[in-house]
């Protein structure tokens, strides 16, 4: 993935991983602090989830379509698998972002109601606690320095 870098107005290619359709990545940017980005794109008709726990300083992504089926299962082990590994208290505890969905396409809508039911319902986490970008333009996402970027 490339950036502009706004110092130089030139373009600065960022050493990360890229996190695909139906997939995830979790990372922990203290254990591998090399690893600079996780980032997904053309976010749109799907749904992609971001976390960060600064404190730990490990996030994840999500990128869901709407015909994926183990939505409720990979966010489940997104959260046992921060838990345990880096000691937290999961998901529950990040900077949540969600993005996606297209108002007058029903399968995204449904995408994107499914993956906030969980969230709210398995995790404990209130709406007003997610950053949510549903604009219906294709969005990427990336965990870098420390923040969560949607662009």
């Amino acid at each position: 993935m490339c950036v502009i870098d706004p110092a130089s107005d030139s373009l600065a290619k960022l050493d990360g991983t890229g996190v695909g359709l139906d997939e995830y990545k979790i990372q922990s940017f203290r254990e591998a602090p090399s690893m600079k980005t996780v980032f997904t794109s053309g976010v749109q008709r799907c749904t992609a989830i971001a976390g960060y726990d600064p404190e730990i300083r490990v996030g994840f992504i999500a990128h869901f379509r709407p015909s994926y089926k183990e939505k409720e299962q990979a966010l489940m082990r997104i959260d046992r698998e921060i838990r345990e590994r880096h000691k937290s208290q999961g998901i529950k505890d990040m900077n949540l972002f969600v993005v996606g969905g297209i108002k007058d396409d029903p399968e995204s809508v449904a995408n994107l109601i499914d993956v906030y039911e969980i969230i709210v319902n398995k995790f404990g986490i209130t709406q007003d606690d997610i950053s949510k970008f549903h604009s219906g333009i294709s969005r990427n996402i990336a965990i870098h320095n420390g923040k969560i970027k949607v662009f």
